[in-house]
């Protein structure tokens, strides 16, 4: 597969890692000390298995990697700023970064540093559901071979100041992540699901409309 061999040929190109194939659809990255095992079938314990379709974006798993093990640019949130977004730039931006492409919504702000965009979020309409008003987080994207420590959590508050809800939620394809990164800043667990075939989990942030600002 072309796209697999393309992803092989950017992990040997980087300098801090050390690559190992295992067979036609699976290799071994290793980068002091950490190991990562990654598989398009092998679904052992502490393997990595990613889906076939994802092979079609080989630049974003090579980022993805990279951030697995760590060697993804660092900027802290406290160094960027927070602006609404227009559609199209939503739309290349996830076009280019994320592996699910464009969805679309109703809210978007990006994170930028140096006047560059390095991140964004976007929501549904906000609804009412049992009484309450959520909003649905749709997508959060960071720009790929970068992390934004603190991000997310700058992005939540900053909506959240402008259109204050009794809590946000979202969907975590458990094939890709476990939402830890979610659950650092307060989301919690509320079972899985499965959407369009693919099993996810469902993580709600409880917020206070009062202050406008979400329990981190």
């Amino acid at each position: 597969m072309m796209s697999f061999s393309r992803l092989l040929e950017l992990l040997a190109q980087h300098n801090e890692l050390q690559v190992r194939q295992l067979s036609s659809s699976a290799f071994c990255v290793e980068s002091n000390g950490k190991e990562l095992v990654v598989s398009v079938e092998n679904i052992q314990q502490k393997h990595w298995r990613i889906e076939e379709q994802w092979l079609k974006s080989p630049i974003i798993l090579f980022s993805k990697i990279l951030n697995k093990l760590g060697l993804s640019h660092r900027i802290h949130a406290r160094k960027c700023e927070v602006h609404r977004i227009d559609k199209p730039t939503l739309e290349t931006f996830l076009t280019q970064h994320h592996l699910y492409g464009v969805a679309g919504a109703k809210h978007k702000f990006g994170l930028f540093h140096d006047n560059e965009l390095v991140a964004l979020v976007s929501f549904a309409t906000p609804r009412m559901i049992e009484g309450k008003l959520s909003a649905e987080l749709v997508r959060y994207c960071v720009k790929s071979g970068y992390s934004i420590p603190g991000g997310l959590d700058k992005l939540l508050k900053h909506y959240t100041k402008i259109y204050p809800c009794d809590d946000i939620f979202t969907y975590v394809d458990l094939a890709w992540s476990s939402g830890i990164g979610f659950k650092k800043i307060g989301f919690q667990e509320e079972g899985t699901k499965i959407i369009n075939k693919t099993k996810v989990l469902r993580l709600r942030l409880i917020t206070d409309r009062n202050s406008s600002h979400p329990h981190t």
